[in-house]
C-alpha cells in the first residue's frame, strides 16, 4: 500500500464515499489500481444511501447493453446462415424453368393440396395461402398452357366474414377478374362463432384443367413416391 501517496488514498476514499464504482475511481484519477487493492483500501467505507439503487440501475443498463450486443450478434449469425441457404438453393430458380422439373413441382403441390381421382374428376385445388394458389396457377400455365381465365374460383369462409371483401382479396392476389368467382360458400359450422385469426382470409378453391392433366399429375407423384420406396 505504500506505493500510493496519501493524496491518492484520500481521493480514493472520498470518491468511494460518494458512491463511485472502482472503475469510475480509476477513470477519474487516471490510474489503474486493481479491484482487489481498491477493495482493501475502501474497506469499512460507507457509500451514499442511493448506492444500491444506482448499482441496480447500472446493472440494468449493462444488461440492456449486452442484450443488444447478443441480438446484433444473433442477427449477424442468422444473416450469414440465410445467405448460405440462398446460395445453396439458387439452383431451384434455374431448374424450375425445365418443363420436367416444373411438372414434378406441380405434381408434388397437387399431391398435398389437390383433389384426388377417387374423390373428384378434374383438377381442383384448395388453399388458404395466396402464395400456394398463385404458384399453382403459374405452374399450370407453364406446364400445360392453362390460363387463369379458363379456370373458376370459389371462396369458402367463416360466417362472420364479409364475402365481398374476401373475393376482392383473392381476386387481387391471384390477378383474376371477380367475374370468374362462383358464389362464395359459408361454413355453417361457424355460425355464431367469432373468427380469432385476424389475417385469415378464408380458402380459395380453384377448379378446371381437365381430368387428363389430373391423372398425369397423379402418376408423376406416384412415380416419385415409388422411386423413393414409398
Amino acid at each position: 500500500m505504500n506505493r500510493y501517496d496519501k493524496q491518492t488514498l484520500n481521493s480514493i476514499l472520498m470518491l468511494r464515499e460518494s458512491g463511485k464504482t472502482y472503475k469510475e475511481i480509476n477513470d477519474e484519477l487516471g490510474v489503474n489500481i486493481p479491484k482487489s487493492t481498491l477493495s482493501y483500501i475502501c474497506r469499512g467505507v460507507s457509500m451514499g444511501a442511493d448506492y444500491d439503487l444506482r448499482m441496480k440501475r447500472v446493472s440494468i443498463e449493462r444488461l440492456g447493453y449486452f442484450r443488444e450486443l447478443a441480438l446484433e450478434k444473433n442477427k449477424e449469425i442468422q444473416d450469414r446462415r440465410r445467405q448460405v441457404l440462398v446460395e445453396k438453393s439458387s439452383f431451384a430458380s434455374e431448374r424450375i424453368n425445365e418443363l420436367e422439373v416444373a411438372k414434378i413441382a406441380l405434381s408434388m403441390l397437387y399431391l398435398g393440396e389437390g383433389s384426388k381421382w377417387n374423390s373428384r374428376r378434374g383438377l381442383s385445388l384448395v388453399s388458404s395461402d395466396p402464395k400456394i394458389a398463385k404458384l399453382y396457377l403459374d405452374l399450370l400455365k407453364f406446364c400445360f398452357d392453362i390460363n387463369r381465365s379458363n379456370l373458376r374460383y370459389r371462396v369458402q369462409h367463416r360466417a362472420d366474414q364479409d364475402s365481398v371483401n374476401l373475393i376482392n382479396f383473392w381476386s387481387s392476389h391471384l390477378g383474376i377478374d371477380q367475374s370468374l368467382f362462383y358464389r362464395s360458400y359459408v361454413d355453417k359450422r361457424t355460425i355464431g362463432k367469432k373468427t380469432k385469426k385476424i389475417n385469415y382470409m378464408g380458402v380459395c378453391s380453384i377448379y378446371g384443367g381437365g381430368t387428363e392433366i389430373q391423372l398425369e399429375l397423379e402418376y408423376i407423384s406416384l412415380a416419385v413416391c415409388e422411386s423413393l420406396g414409398h
